[in-house]
């Protein structure tokens, strides 16, 4: 990710600045005035994105040299040494090996995994709550539901993945180096390996039931709590900062877990405000420094802290403002409609939906009011 930042921030320099020419030799040009010279920056990115890829390359080698070991652990395996892929049955059948593992995507898989990896260790870091889960040799590959995988890898990995892609879209289109592949194929990797590796994900009647789950899913918990929900899942995501009581959910406690504490504001301090917080400086300094340029047609463009408080704000006082109106509606007719006893549902999925539509506009109006030029 600070790689990415990097880049972005680079990107943004060289879309808005003059940037030197320079000969076949690397020199600049003499007598450009009022230029930036960005050569060395684009070189050091280029050195850093093949220096990464490399490290990824030595990972496979093993693959490439060393066979597996037995499956089986008793005593008299467990004595053999492990077979030499290369030596033992020849330079093609390792090369074979290593285009199966590529073919299979398992590259994409080994930063899904790996990203899964850290991503718990530093929860576990910041909140507590690790436990050993023995799954032994005897553990089997099933199938998922989509909800299901959305539900548990959506914080850890799509919505980081999804971050990380808009960083490097940008940066593709602002500078756009053959370099930026390798991280195309990382960022996606985060987003799409939890449903390309579920067993059976392109049979497309597993397709339309996941679909239809997943529409429901999205729209259960409005008018009562239901655990496989939207509703649910951010209740859920939110436990590790404000508890989770068992028993006051009519859950069923468990003798291993028990009830979560709620953590401690000295916890959470850093990860859930102090560091949200400096991204969105950081983020928010760029975008300043973007649209303090003025436009092709020589025009100064409007403030861009009023469109970022507008986009922020704006969602959040849309929700209010509904709430509020069918706060009144359901304070009136509720008594009236008191027969009708799907009366409150209808009212909280139509909330619902509304704001769901005013995130939409707002952000639709945010994206079509820059100016193509930025991009």
């Amino acid at each position: 990710m600070m790689n990415l930042l990097v880049v972005v921030f680079i990107g943004i320099l060289n879309k808005q600045l003059t940037i030197c020419k320079v000969d076949s030799h690397g020199d600049v040009i003499s007598g450009q005035g009022g230029c930036y010279n960005l050569i060395p920056v684009f070189d050091w990115v280029r050195r850093s994105i093949v220096s990464i890829f490399l490290v990824f390359m030595v990972a496979f080698l093993p693959l490439f040299l060393q066979g597996r070991l037995p499956f089986s652990v008793d005593l008299a395996s467990a004595l053999i040494p492990p077979s030499t892929e290369l030596v033992e049955r020849g330079t093609g059948m390792a090369l074979i090996r290593l285009a199966k593992h590529f073919l299979s995507l398992s590259p994409i898989f080994e930063v899904f995994s790996t990203q899964i990896y850290s991503q718990s260790i530093l929860s576990n870091l910041t909140f507590g709550g690790a436990r050993y889960i023995a799954t032994g040799r005897g553990f089997a590959t099933t199938r998922i539901s989509f909800t299901i995988l959305y539900s548990r890898f959506a914080g850890p990995s799509i919505y980081m993945g999804m971050r990380n892609l808009l960083f490097l879209l940008y940066a593709s289109l602002s500078i756009w180096i053959p370099h930026l592949i390798y991280f195309w194929f990382s960022v996606l990797s985060l987003c799409v390996a939890p449903f390309v590796f579920n067993p059976h994900q392109f049979s497309f009647t597993d397709f339309i039931i996941d679909y239809r789950e997943f529409l429901r899913w999205m729209s259960r918990g409005n008018s009562r709590t239901k655990a496989s929900s939207w509703y649910g899942y951010c209740r859920l995501s939110r436990t590790m900062i404000t508890g989770y009581k068992k028993k006051k959910l009519g859950h069923p406690s468990e003798k291993l877990s028990g009830d979560v504490p709620r953590a401690t504001w000295r916890t959470v301090v850093f990860s859930e405000i102090i560091w949200p917080i400096c991204l969105a400086i950081m983020f928010t300094v760029a975008y300043m420094f973007v649209k303090s340029f003025p436009d092709r047609n020589g025009d100064q463009p409007p403030s861009p802290l009023i469109r970022i408080a507008f986009v922020a704000v704006g969602p959040i006082v849309w929700n209010a403002t509904v709430l509020l109106v069918f706060f009144v509606i359901s304070l009136f007719l509720g008594p009236i409609m008191s027969s009708w006893a799907k009366f409150g549902s209808v009212i909280a999925a139509i909330a619902h939906f509304l704001a769901l539509v005013g995130i939409i506009v707002f952000f639709e109006l945010f994206v079509c009011a820059l100016p193509l030029h930025i991009i």
